[in-house]
């Protein structure tokens, strides 16, 4: 398991990779275009997410290289659960329509980061992505073996 310095560490360094993916891929790919719903749209459901699943809200922020690229934290009481309803949690929060056979495609945001913390504010995991020009893609990390919230190899 990861130490709580190590953990901010990697969260802090994961974000800062993720800010300047967007910025860049914004101004590499500024015609490809995402169904946002509204900023209040979104925060509605991210308090519906946390009402339903027992997290709060530590930040809510949306971020706009082009277009809305959300970052949220979270915190939990309970890591194991949380990590269990993160797909549930972010399906609500960035959806992807059922569009075509790329991963990349139908997604309502050009980026995403959803992060979340224990109630001593100590980074238990993460999941990420962003969708905007040739370098799409996302990840996950997490503090420890059983948080991981998807399948790894």
């Amino acid at each position: 398991m990861a130490s709580a310095e190590e953990s901010a560490a990697i969260l802090r360094a994961s974000k800062k990779d993720w800010l300047e993916r967007l910025n860049a891929n914004a101004r590499d790919d500024p015609a490809a275009r995402f169904d946002n719903p509204t900023e209040d749209e979104f925060l509605a459901q991210v308090r519906m997410a946390a009402d339903e699943y027992g997290f709060r809200i530590v930040e809510a922020r949306w971020l706009e290289p082009l277009q809305a690229a959300p970052l949220v934290v979270v915190e939990a009481a309970d890591p194991v659960k949380l990590a269990r309803d993160t797909p549930a949690i972010l399906r609500l929060l960035d959806p992807q329509a059922p569009v075509g056979e790329n991963d990349w495609e139908g997604w309502a945001f050009e980026g995403f980061f959803f992060e979340a913390r224990d109630t001593e504010g100590v980074p238990f995991l993460a999941v990420f992505n962003h969708w905007r020009g040739a370098d799409r893609g996302g990840g996950e990390w997490a503090r420890s073996e059983d948080l991981y919230p998807y399948e790894h190899g």
